[in-house]
């Protein structure tokens, strides 16, 4: 009985250098490239398996194969493979291979009960040489069905930028565990369709449990005030400001509730579920829904390119550009990657039209409609570009908000809802944004730093209240067609796939669709410097929901309500309370672990080396300075202090301390006696050169 290991495909290109922290602290990069997924494809014996004495044999059955054949079980499982990926057996394990079969993931089949033993022994036979302790081991309360039990175990992430990560679960008797190597560059390209692979392995013959209409049911009032009570606990254990929250049902609004303050330093005025705050991303689905009644209206259609809508529509290629059409810019399908940096570094300097202009620095990193790539400033340009061709002339920010309230907000009577936060100044019922130091202390922004988003608006620069994006729902959950929205066509348009997200989850044009135990969910979620917000139609419960908050630990808030909601509107069981003791667990681990590896100062001989201004390209200016004993990371409009890593991969390498930027990592190369800055937030590379 021998071990099966990784062949030559194990070895090769370690991608570009790249901080651990800044796969795991910036808010900006890719957020859980692994979530808890899945395990297992069919796995063949390795070794030898004794023959029965011929006289004395039993038939064979599952069970006795398993006590006969204990160091090698067999299994079997479905899975889902992206296009490009393939899969193969080597001995007892299953290897699936992406594109670049550097990366991989080895699936092995165990019958050690205990997960963690179970990965131990996974990597000795796969890995020999990878002897490395889990930096960081996940046990979530509740295993995905139909496993029973699950964990994930993370390793630090060294110089050669080679990530490794171990899944196991447990079903019946048997540990599946699922261990993933790759260069970082080619993770991070591949992220969604890596988490597609790990989150739909299951099983042969295993059933996850699913719900229908027929499980949907009205919550009882008991029902809807332990909802409340639930919220407002989330609310105080996550440290989160302010939260509102509305649900409806059938067109009817069954429940809005609201609890905290609009300032959490001063805790006067409370929010209530007419509070302003900025719902992020949820606005692409309002931007979806306003071109997708203008194609019905035959003014535009989603297969047009987008060089006929637009003459000046270019990115970096001419037949990237050529292939692009008016879907493409909505459906996070393009493969243009996230680049959110320039966004924040050079707010003040952005403006719809340089927004524009700048399409022609964007490439595509993979082919379209090959796999995930969000990108804020396509779907930026899709509201512009439309707002170009239906009304006239002027500020395109203006147009965008005329087209949107003309053709979406006033037939909904969302009249509470606005894009200029100049609107919502107006009104004096908004909360203000609030983020957190690298050591968990929750502060107020200023509106100002929210304005970032204002240059992207058709993106993520919309207001709203719990109270008035109720009308949304109520118009999709209504039992007779609404005036207000796309038809019925123009609907499943936007929510048909594109592309997956997870194995589970799909992008669409604007909106995300997941399914709740194998029935659909449509919506979107957002946030912004510091709010988060996510909202959900679910039309075999016949209802939706809104949550907004002002917090950046709004996150943990979003993932429990929403599995309270859920399992409530399906009579499901509720994990939602232990869903939160085990955020709040990790929240607590998380700052730990800071603590840990954030330096106390930078050196005053390094820092005087490191000051200066740099040239940052698509970043702008940049300055590194000395301010009362601190180190001052300044792009013009923000200045916060940083800290040195003292157990990054990168030898010299540091992280933002402070809000807004909180998390933002670089490191440091010195070329020709100069000091540059690089940044890696997801798979584009910036390098920042001192003047």
């Amino acid at each position: 009985m021998g071990s099966c290991k990784w062949g030559r495909a194990m070895v090769g290109d370690h991608g570009r250098h790249k901080s651990s922290n800044e796969r795991e602290r910036s808010m900006l990069s890719v957020k859980k490239l692994l979530t808890v997924a899945a395990t297992l494809a069919s796995i063949t014996s390795c070794g030898t398996t004794p023959k029965p004495k011929p006289k004395t044999a039993k038939p064979k059955t599952a069970n006795t194969e398993l006590t006969q054949n204990q160091a090698e079980p067999r299994a079997e499982v479905v899975l889902s493979l992206p296009a490009g990926w393939r899969k193969r057996a080597d001995g007892p394990q299953m290897v699936i291979e992406g594109p670049d079969p550097k990366l991989h993931v080895v699936i092995v089949a165990s019958t050690e009960p205990d997960l963690s033993k179970a990965i131990a022994s996974a990597w000795t036979k796969v890995e020999p040489a990878f002897t490395k302790a889990p930096k960081d081991v996940i046990k979530p309360p509740s295993a995905r069905p139909p496993f029973e039990a699950s964990i994930v175990a993370k390793y630090r992430l060294e110089a050669d930028q080679v990530l490794h990560q171990a899944t196991a679960h447990r079903y019946k008797r048997l540990s599946y565990v699922l261990l993933v190597r790759g260069p970082m560059g080619e993770v991070k390209k591949r992220a969604a369709q890596l988490r597609e692979v790990l989150g739909s392995v299951r099983p042969k013959g295993s059933q996850p449990p699913k719900v229908t209409a027929k499980d949907a049911k009205t919550p009882t009032a008991d029902e809807l005030r332990a909802l409340a009570t639930f919220i407002e606990q989330a609310r105080t254990t996550f440290e989160v400001p302010g939260v509102e929250v509305a649900l409806v049902q059938d067109g009817k609004q069954l429940m809005a509730t609201a609890g905290g303050f609009v300032d959490h330093g001063k805790k006067k005025r409370r929010v209530t579920t007419k509070t302003h705050m900025m719902i992020g991303s949820m606005t692409k689905s309002l931007t979806g829904l306003m071109i997708a009644k203008l194609v019905a209206a035959k003014k535009l259609s989603w297969d047009t390119p987008a060089t006929e809508l637009y003459k000046r529509f270019k990115l970096k290629r001419p037949d990237q550009t050529k292939a692009v059409q008016l879907a493409h810019l909505l459906c996070a399908c393009t493969g243009v990657p996230r680049r959110d940096l320039p966004m924040l570094f050079e707010a003040e300097k952005h403006t719809p039209k340089t927004v524009l202009r700048d399409l022609a620095q964007l490439e595509f990193l993979t082919k379209l409609g090959e796999t995930f790539q969000y990108s804020n400033q396509l779907v930026a340009a899709a509201g512009y570009i439309v707002a170009t061709q239906v009304d006239g002339s002027g500020d395109l920010n203006a147009r965008y908000g005329k087209l949107l309230r003309k053709h979406l907000l006033k037939p909904l009577a969302m009249n509470d809802t606005f894009v200029s936060m100049r609107q919502v100044k107006r009104k004096r019922r908004y909360a203000l944004p609030h983020s957190e130091t690298i050591d968990g202390k929750i502060v107020p922004l200023s509106l100002r730093e929210e304005r970032f988003v204002e240059p992207y608006a058709p993106a993520g620069a919309v207001w709203s209240t719990v109270d008035d994006f109720s009308k949304l729902l109520m118009a999709l959950t209504a039992k007779r067609p609404a005036k207000g929205l796309p038809p019925p066509a123009q609907l499943a348009e936007l929510w048909k796939e594109r592309v997956k997200v997870f194995a589970h989850t799909t992008y669409g044009l604007g909106w995300m669709t997941r399914q709740y135990k194998g029935t659909p969910v449509h919506g979107h979620g957002g946030g912004t410097m510091g709010f988060r917000s996510y909202f959900a139609y679910i039309p075999a419960a016949r209802a939706g929901y809104v949550i907004l908050t002002n917090g950046s630990r709004g996150n943990a808030l979003l993932a429990v309500v929403r599995s309270k909601i859920e399992a409530m509107l399906f009579g499901q069981q509720d994990k939602s309370t232990q869903k939160m003791a085990f955020f709040r667990k990790r929240i607590g681990a998380k700052l730990k672990s800071l603590g840990d590896e954030v330096g106390e100062a930078v050196p005053a001989d390094r820092l005087k080396t490191l000051a200066g201004t740099y040239d940052g390209g698509e970043l702008g200016q940049l300055r590194i300075r000395a301010q009362k004993g601190k180190a001052i990371f300044d792009t013009g409009a923000m200045k916060v202090a940083f800290l040195p890593l003292k157990k990054a991969p990168k030898k010299e390498s540091y992280v933002i301390v402070e809000p807004p930027l909180t998390g933002i990592s670089f490191w440091v190369v010195d070329k020709g006696g100069k000091p540059e800055l690089h940044f890696e937030p997801n798979n584009v590379h910036y390098v920042a050169k001192r003047k």
